[in-house]
């Protein structure tokens, strides 16, 4: 089969939709994308380039669908920055438990 990169993380702000602000501008792309790659280095140091082909990604997506998964990810290599993210989350509902209104 045809493999091309689907660039996904790139392209999702350059083809933004009209409905959520259209093309992300440079400025944009720089205060999120830019930034959460840095911190990203800066946390786990530098970034491995894996690449996923579009047919691996689409079997992905239709068994996930199939066996009712709510979250479906393609590249496990993400993990540690999701739970470093997380960690942060919950540390900020833990700060919020003396917080009386």
């Amino acid at each position: 089969s045809h493999h091309e990169s689907t660039n996904i993380y790139e392209n999702s702000a350059r083809y933004r939709p009209e409905a959520f602000g259209g093309p992300m501008t440079p400025e944009e792309i720089e205060a999120t994308v830019s930034r959460i790659d840095r911190e990203r280095e800066e946390t786990y140091g530098p970034r491995k380039k894996v690449v996923r082909f579009p047919d691996e990604c689409a079997a992905r997506v239709v068994r996930a669908i199939r066996e009712s998964h709510f979250f479906i990810f393609t590249h496990p290599e993400t993990r540690a920055a999701v739970e470093h993210r997380f960690a942060q989350v919950l540390a900020g509902f833990d700060d919020a438990t003396g917080f009386t209104p």
